[in-house]
């Protein structure tokens, strides 16, 4: 802002140009400006009578400075500049506030135009025209309920006196809560995206196209013929293209205590390892037909605030879940039976991919050792009775001519293995380390080791202390494995219950029932074959598809994760 009124600036500029003769027409103004000992008038103050002659015209940009006065004031303001409100599952208000900044002028309000659509409206708007006093505001309150197109997309529209329009962008999706209870277990598949390119000898350079997976869940319903399988059927009709409000069932934590409406604040047992995030939903759920879909405001271990007033009361025990924006699939199948009873599959993709934790891949480090710093994944695998389906594999190029010999050969060192791998969790807290797991791996990104299922080697001579050669049963490492990526890494388990990893260096064959393999570090002491657990290969592995399945057995945690993995070369 200029600290010169517009008057006294100018008289600067000109005399900056310049143009200092004309300096005797301001002098009653300027010796306002000065103290009165240098007035210009006062025949007693220094300097001589008479102006001091101009010095030859120059001219010099001048800049004004740039202050409160230029963007606030002699305007009309409107507040919010842009109105996003994300997804709405039930009514919201937004308050606009517009100003009128001119400091002697009144200002109207002359038109206003809703181009946010059906189910919109400012529920206080003023007769029009509406005249503001200099300086003065006027508050309104835009209202967006449920009911209206599934997408807002279009501009409130103030029309004023000033010579211009004030103008508000307005988005957001209108959602339905989906609150009808799936049966266990619940599936739910992540969709990682990963571009691998392989050379000829099994070497890779892999890629990953998305930061987070996408999400989806299968939702499968048994419904007695009646109220709530006409509720659903009903909107289905009107809604499948739509965007759904879908509560989380795997992840409920539950009220502490009583909630009646007006409350903002709820107490839970728990929101640890779930997935409340300020900024999205949470749905307090009783049935069918008595819930509260809310913002969420804050969150800490044991409450939830939310950004509006809860509508309905709630008793202790209730279920509070958080809730993911999806579309549904455009087949959903079922099945109606002749006994009053109806089943329907829906099938959720979730729309967005953030979350509310980090990837992280740090409690599956090994720690020291020739692994130091690579992902082991150890987790506790396959449900009871489970077979692990396994498949061996080459590339080959084929020669036949289909009518005499033929022949084929592989650029490829050595076969490659894939296998089904199964992990199994317990509660809210190993899922979200598994899960925090397979982010960090990114799909089929970022390799990883596993340990064989079986013994693999077995000691046959002591391992003297400070030696770095072992004597094992002969079973053709040093004829076909050779030290190559897939037999490289071994993992030796005592029974007082130390781990050593071992990089194998060097192989012998002694005769038909022994050799010997040398590894780069030594024994720490001597270890002899009866204090030796198991011997088990290391694998370095990668997820074979950018899939992975997770079955969730019930809402208290327990999960299987399906995925399938493959040996790779570094």
């Amino acid at each position: 802002m200029s600290v010169f009124p517009s008057e006294s600036f100018d008289l600067l500029s000109a005399t900056v140009a310049g143009l200092s003769p004309n300096l005797s027409t301001q002098t009653a103004y300027a010796s306002s400006l000065l103290p009165q000992e240098f007035s210009l008038d006062n025949p007693s103050s220094a300097g001589p009578a008479e102006p001091t002659p101009a010095p030859p015209a120059a001219s010099y940009d001048t800049e004004q400075v740039s202050g409160i006065r230029e963007f606030w004031f002699e305007i009309i303001h409107v507040f919010p500049k842009v109105i996003d409100l994300g997804n709405i599952l039930s009514t919201v208000n937004t308050q606009i506030e517009i100003f009128n900044g001119f400091t002697r002028q009144d200002r109207q309000i002359t038109s206003f135009t809703n181009g946010a659509g059906s189910g919109s409206s400012i529920t206080n708007l003023p007769g029009l025209p509406n005249t503001l006093s200099p300086l003065e505001g006027l508050s309104l309150n835009f209202q967006v309920t449920t009911d209206g197109p599934p997408t807002i997309d279009g501009d409130l529209e103030f029309g004023t006196d000033a010579g211009y329009d004030l103008i508000i962008p307005v988005t957001a999706s209108r959602i339905v809560v989906f609150p009808f209870v799936p049966t266990t277990p619940l599936d739910e598949r992540l969709f990682f995206l990963t571009d691998v390119l392989r050379h000829k000898d099994s070497t890779e350079q892999r890629i990953s196209a998305r930061k987070n997976p996408r999400q989806e869940f299968t939702y499968n319903l048994s419904l007695d013929a009646g109220r709530d399988l006409n509720q659903l059927d009903i909107l289905m009709f009107e809604w499948q293209s739509r965007v759904f409000g879908v509560p989380v069932w795997t992840q409920p934590s539950r009220l502490e205590s009583a909630i009646t409406a007006n409350d903002t604040t709820i107490y839970v047992d728990s929101t640890t390892s779930k997935d409340f995030r300020v900024g999205k939903l949470a749905i307090v759920w009783s049935d069918e037909r008595t819930f509260d879909a809310l913002e969420i405001a804050a969150v800490t271990s044991t409450s939830i605030t939310f950004a509006s007033p809860i509508l309905k009361n709630y008793d202790v025990g209730a279920r509070v879940m958080p809730v993911v924006a999806a579309i549904t699939h455009r087949n959903n199948y079922g099945n109606r039976y002749s006994i009053n009873l109806a089943e329907r599959q829906v099938l959720f993709r979730v729309l967005e991919n953030e979350t509310s934790f980090a990837p992280d891949a740090t409690p599956y480090l090994i720690s020291g050792g020739v692994l130091d710093g690579e992902i082991f994944v150890d987790e506790p695998l396959m449900r009871e009775g489970m077979t692990m389906r396994e498949n061996f594999f080459q590339r080959f190029v084929q020669f036949d001519n289909e009518t005499g010999k033929f022949s084929q050969v592989s650029a490829e060192p050595h076969n490659a293995r894939a296998y089904a791998y199964q992990i199994k969790v317990n509660d809210h807290a190993s899922m979200l380390r598994v899960r925090r797991l397979l982010y960090a791996l990114r799909g089929r990104q970022v390799s990883f080791f596993v340990r064989s299922r079986f013994p693999d080697l077995t000691l046959t001579a002591p391992w003297a202390n400070a030696s770095s050669t072992i004597t094992i049963a002969n079973v053709g490492y040093s004829r076909y494995a050779r030290g190559r990526e897939r037999y490289k890494y071994v993992r030796i388990v005592l029974n007082s219950g130390t781990i050593l990893y071992r990089e194998v260096s060097g192989f012998s064959e002694i005769d038909g029932n022994s050799e010997q393999i040398t590894f780069t570090e030594t024994a720490p002491y001597v270890i002899n074959p009866e204090d030796v657990s198991v011997i088990q290969f290391m694998e370095r592995t990668r997820l074979d598809k950018d899939e992975i399945y997770i079955t969730h057995v019930d809402d208290t945690g327990q999960a299987v994760i399906d995925f399938a993995v493959r040996t790779v070369i570094q």
